[in-house]
């Protein structure tokens, strides 16, 4: 760096050596930079076999190690086996219909608000509707589970589906509000 610059004597030249101090070093930086110089010389040694072996071995993989938000740890991760069989009604499990989303028995999918936990699937053959039970994916903040997974699918195959929200009444406010929506239902 001190090769490449010229010093001049005090007064205007002065200002003029700091400028060329200034761009010797910013091109000196940038040289190394595009040289590779400014590479750390440890990161060869973490990509080696050897070191993503271990990394295997020790259950970091790439849907783990980046855990922003997602708690680190396999809770609610890639094992996590989706909503448990509902209790008390007919059901559907989620592998049985993948199955018949793949082979066009599904007419469309129905998801109740908030976040379509519960979904309900209209079949094509006798317009019935059953409710999609264990393995189902579940919204887990903390977890790789989300019922957008489903509606991805969906759109892939072509299959509509829908959230079902439902009006609810008036509760309050101006005087004779209940009765002018009253008569609007």
């Amino acid at each position: 760096v001190a090769a490449t610059m010229r010093v001049s004597p005090g007064g205007a030249g002065a200002s003029s050596s700091r400028r060329e101090l200034l761009g010797a070093v910013a091109s000196a930086a940038a040289a190394q930079v595009l040289a590779g110089a400014a590479a750390p010389a440890f990161a060869d040694e973490l990509s080696t076999p050897e070191a993503n072996q271990q990394l295997l071995k020790t259950g970091v993989n790439p849907f783990n190690s980046a855990c922003m938000g997602f708690g680190c740890s396999d809770a609610k991760g890639l094992r996590y086996g989706g909503a448990e069989a509902p209790e008390g009604i007919e059901s559907l499990p989620y592998s049985s219909f993948l199955k018949m989303v793949e082979s066009k028995e599904v007419a469309s999918v129905e998801f109740i608000p908030p976040s379509g936990d519960v979904a309900y699937a209209i079949l094509k053959e006798d317009n019935k509707r059953i409710r999609i039970g264990e393995g189902m994916p579940e919204e887990k903040g903390n977890g790789w589970s989300s019922p957008m997974y489903v509606m991805r699918i969906l759109d892939n195959k072509g299959v509509p589906y829908k959230f079902a929200f439902k009006k609810l009444p008036y509760r309050g406010g101006a005087a004779g509000r209940e009765a002018s929506t009253a008569s609007l239902q």
